[in-house]
């Protein structure tokens, strides 16, 4: 059995725009927004440090050995006796895409904080 077309009811959904529902939102997306700007601005002030880069050599895979403790089938795998790889695995395609620099080191950081 049909129903007339003017009789057929249209499930309607609770969900109703409101202005003041995107105002918190917008928000914190303008607070994620301003913290990202801050903590750029001079992001290559003062230049790095080396216990902030010394994984710059085992993700580049440098030609010394300088701040790789142990390799294994020539892979580094410690940079110091209780410093781990795992940053230097992370930052690999990042400075193949970018290189080196202080932007390419402290970006990521920044971004990774926003989450």
């Amino acid at each position: 059995m049909s129903q007339p077309l003017n009789e057929i009811q249209i499930p309607s959904h609770d969900r109703t725009f409101t202005p003041m529902a995107t105002i918190p939102s917008l928000i914190i997306f303008l607070s994620f927004l301003y913290f990202a700007l801050l903590a750029s601005r001079h992001i290559g002030i003062p230049g790095p440090y080396y216990d902030k880069v010394l994984f710059v050599n085992a993700a580049t895979g440098g030609t010394s050995h300088s701040f790789v403790s142990r390799c294994i089938f020539g892979v580094p795998v410690m940079l110091m006796s209780y410093i781990g790889a795992l940053k230097a695995y992370l930052y690999f395609p990042l400075f193949k895409l970018f290189g080196v620099s202080a932007e390419s080191i402290r970006l990521p950081v920044i971004l990774i904080s926003l989450t």
